[in-house]
């Protein structure tokens, strides 16, 4: 991360991410540690291994899926069957926690739209989940870390299409991050929703980021963030949700985000952990737990009868595969919100993989998006794979940020988080201009209509997105 100012050259380098998480990265088995693998009660090492973590610890961070949920996620099935879907998620829900009490009652985690229940358990509640006829699988609440962030809005036609009318009105993008900012200048009056999720753990030293402590708010101001002088790791979200849809309100939309007229939905999803195995060289650093961005997902499902939502953006990468993430509990969740004609759109990380994306981008359903630059060549921190879906620009971004750099200088980032913030924006203005228009036929347009970029790391090429071309696909 850097400092420019707004009318000078000059550029001064600053720590930020993913240095500001990390003096030296932590390998891929390290990583591997932190976040483990997809656990089932099927498997009967993966189950020993769960176990002996809860030994250990005291207690594990699970997530637990019921049995005997149908999946529901076509929406014309009825909102009376979805209702009801609701209704028997609920009483399995009750019904497992009344034959299993969880001695941690604080640390449950319920969901309205999806078959889970997230807890902190030991190992005498675990082997009681395992046996119980009510779970189907239970799996670890694995960790996930904000990825990094700038401004190439001409770079991908987005002010021809503001040109044309193309500004976003009327759509709500969803930032699923650290918080946003609702007083910064470029997103005033743009705040529409927000909620918090976190997570309390003592015993790891984990501890909640939302209001007064608390693990779960919502209402005016629960996801909102006051970031001090120089701490850039706290703007992450606002950097994002101003990229995709900030306001500038200068002629001609100047300085602003890809859709000026967009409205957003704030939802804060991290946890203060104190580790140095993950947050080196600080203390202590910010995390995103599955169980936590699973419930902002629930949320934003929620809110899809009271806003017009176009996306939702997730800058936040977890553990990368090689192939379709098939077995994240975010599956069912982002095909709901696929279903309802709401894109999850997702960075692909930062770790310059050839063949493998962070999760969730690997997930299915999921858009992911690639950094490219101004030159039209793809970044080679850039992760790719097979999988992914669009490029857009992710390199040297720059918005200014009052409170946390001075006056007359902006902060200057560079991740692929930052090309997901412009999908986001760019999918908002394609809604407005078609509010009946699937996932599939934005993406379609998205990718017929942009220009096709070959990543040099392995030679796939995929599309870096052109919005005003887009806009043309999506008429014909």
């Amino acid at each position: 991360m850097k400092l420019r100012p707004c009318d000078s050259s000059l550029v001064v380098a600053l720590l930020l991410w993913p240095t500001v998480l990390w003096a030296t990265p932590p390998s891929r088995e390290e990583i591997t540690a932190m976040a483990p693998q997809f656990f089932t009660i099927n498997s009967h090492n993966d189950y020993n291994r769960l176990v002996d973590k809860a030994i250990a610890e005291g207690s594990a961070q699970v997530l637990v899926v019921l049995k005997g949920i149908p999946d529901t996620e076509a929406l014309h099935q009825g909102e009376t069957q979805e209702d009801g879907q609701q209704r028997l998620i609920e009483n399995q829900q009750n019904a497992l926690l009344k034959d299993i009490p969880i001695h941690r009652t604080k640390s449950i985690k319920r969901y309205q739209h999806l078959p889970f229940l997230a807890m902190t358990a030991d190992e005498n509640e675990l082997q009681r989940l395992h046996a119980s006829p009510h779970v189907a699988q239970i799996l670890r609440d694995k960790i996930n870390l904000p990825l990094s962030h700038e401004l190439s809005i001409n770079k991908i036609g987005a002010d021809v299409a503001w040109g044309l009318g193309f500004t976003g009105a009327g759509q709500t993008i969803a930032v699923l991050d650290n918080g946003v900012n609702k007083r910064h200048p470029y997103l005033r009056g743009k705040v529409l929703a927000e909620s918090c999720f976190s997570t309390r753990n003592p015993r790891r030293k984990i501890t909640p980021t939302c209001r007064n402590g608390q693990t779960s708010d919502f209402g005016s101001g629960a996801a909102n963030v006051k970031c001090k002088f120089l701490d850039f790791s706290c703007t992450h979200g606002t950097f994002i949700a101003a990229l995709a849809a900030g306001n500038s309100l200068a002629p001609g939309f100047a300085s602003s985000g890809v859709a000026p007229n967009a409205s957003i939905i704030a939802v804060k999803a991290d946890s203060i952990i104190r580790n140095r195995r993950i947050c080196a060289p600080a203390k202590s650093c910010s995390v995103f737990f599955d169980s936590d961005l699973l419930r902002g997902l629930d949320f934003v499902y929620r809110k899809r009868r009271s806003f017009r939502i176009a996306a939702i953006n997730v800058s936040i990468g977890g553990q990368a595969s090689t192939h379709e993430c098939v077995t994240s509990p975010m599956g069912s969740s982002i095909a709901k919100l696929r279903a309802a004609k709401i894109a999850t759109v997702a960075a692909s990380g930062n770790e310059g993989h050839n063949n493998e994306l962070d999760s969730p981008a690997c997930v299915p359903g999921v858009i992911s998006v690639g950094a490219s630059d101004l030159n039209d060549a793809v970044l080679p921190f850039s992760n790719s794979s097979p999988l992914l879906s669009l490029l857009a620009p992710g390199k040297d971004i720059g918005i200014i940020m009052p409170g946390v750099v001075p006056a007359g200088f902006q902060i200057v980032a560079s991740g692929t988080s930052l090309s997901a913030a412009f999908v986001s924006g760019a999918w908002a203005t394609l809604k407005a201009q078609k509010p009946s228009a699937t996932v599939d036929e934005i993406l379609t347009a998205l990718t017929l209509s942009g220009i096709p970029l070959s990543d040099p790391k392995n030679g796939l090429s995929r599309p870096e997105i052109q919005v005003n071309t887009a806009h043309n696909f999506l008429a014909q």
